[in-house]
């Protein structure tokens, strides 16, 4: 729960309700890939919520390393035509912050830069702690726990966005994530494409301890970035770099 405005801003955490979720996508992982009992991410369409502009970290580093080769043998366990990341894609997102399209306005950039290097002026190196891999809705994550700073961070856009809504005559921001601020910090290592399967292989690593990724990661920069979401790829283009701080 976040108390205060503007940049000044009190977190205060609880993950009980986050590992409780983490725990059940690991109870029912491995059943639902050997059932095909998943669902697979559809193609976005113009004004999804999902792959819009969005303000992301890009994780680095020796476990960052690791992420990408639990990614990679993903990739080769695979039945069906899923998306695995690798360094260049892999991310945490910090928050959506417009829907989804093929093309946006320079003012459009331009507005999310300017949030971006807003709070990046007043916010200092983020950290996130990762603890072990599960089947999420759609794909596979490397489970994360945000950090205040990077709550802190998710508030002020959407104080942010919530300004730049009413200056429009809306009640709440409608793009992007809207009006909520997401409280994980997981890294997505696959998303599930094409049509359900059963994924017996990728089940089994899984299941082994070498899938199991921990460790902590910081950021001292945040991305702006807009998703090209194909098919069988996903690519990451980076429109601005800022640093936090």
């Amino acid at each position: 729960m976040a108390h205060g405005d503007g940049d000044h801003v009190t977190i205060d955490i609880d993950d009980s309700a986050l590992t409780s979720r983490y725990d059940g996508m690991r109870r029912n992982g491995a059943h639902r890939l050997l059932t095909a009992s998943y669902e697979v991410e559809p193609q976005p369409e113009m004004g999804s919520e999902r792959w819009g502009l969005s303000a992301v970290l890009r994780p680095a580093g020796p476990l960052a390393e690791k992420l990408v080769e639990t990614c990679e043998r993903l990739d080769s366990a695979r039945r069906g035509p899923h998306f695995a990341y690798d360094m260049s894609s892999l991310h945490v997102t910090v928050r959506s912050m417009t829907s989804y399209s093929l093309q946006y306005s320079d003012d459009v950039v331009l507005e999310c830069v300017q949030d971006l290097r807003e709070v990046a002026s007043s916010s200092r190196e983020v950290r996130i702690r990762l603890e072990g891999v599960a089947v999420a809705s759609a794909g596979i994550i490397a489970c994360g726990y945000p950090s205040r700073e990077l709550l802190k961070i998710r508030h002020v856009l959407l104080e942010r966005a919530k300004v730049r809504a009413h200056d429009r005559g809306y009640p709440a921001p409608l793009e992007g994530e809207g009006p909520r601020i997401r409280d994980s910090a997981h890294a997505s290592l696959m998303v599930f494409r094409g049509t359900s399967i059963a994924e017996p292989e990728v089940a089994h690593i899984l299941q082994g301890s070498d899938a199991h990724v921990s460790g902590a990661l910081s950021f001292e920069e945040i991305e702006l970035v807009q998703f090209r979401v194909k098919p069988h790829d996903i690519t990451l283009q980076v429109l601005e770099t800022i640093r936090l701080g």
